[in-house]
């Protein structure tokens, strides 16, 4: 199920990933970067509800799934993008180290630089914008 007019699908992307949820886990729609924290807290976005939820189709996410013994937990975090209702892209893979969220930055940026913008106007130059203002005599 999707609503074409938001472009956004109902999905649960566990259906998707090779992640385990045997000791927890979450996901996140990451919306950017605050390089003052050098942890988790870096990577900045809302936390999704489990199962099924309502995610935007060319959004970046980051999968944090929680394995190994009820002792021993090991977490594995996936960043990956919505392609579709029924696929993802899978960016980058990090496992269980004190520099998780960092090891991920590169990744992250190139992903949200790689987003298309929400201004309609973001596909034209500041040349072709000028020269518009100026047929328009708006300059």
């Amino acid at each position: 199920m999707s609503d074409a007019q938001t472009n956004t699908v109902v999905m649960d992307p566990l259906d998707y990933l090779d992640t385990t949820r045997y000791n927890g886990g979450w996901i996140k729609h990451v919306t950017g970067l605050d390089k003052t924290k050098r942890n988790g807290y870096s990577i900045l976005g809302q936390f999704m509800r489990h199962g099924k939820d309502l995610y935007i189709v060319g959004g970046l996410y980051l999968d944090c799934g929680i394995g190994g013994s009820r002792r021993r937990h090991r977490k594995h975090y996936t960043l990956f993008r919505v392609v579709a209702a029924d696929k993802i892209e899978i960016l980058a893979t990090v496992g269980d180290a004190p520099d998780w969220a960092i090891n991920l930055w590169p990744a992250i940026e190139e992903a949200l630089a790689s987003e298309p913008a929400d201004n309609p106007l973001a596909v034209f130059t500041t040349e072709e914008l000028m020269a518009e203002l100026k047929r328009r005599g708006a300059l």
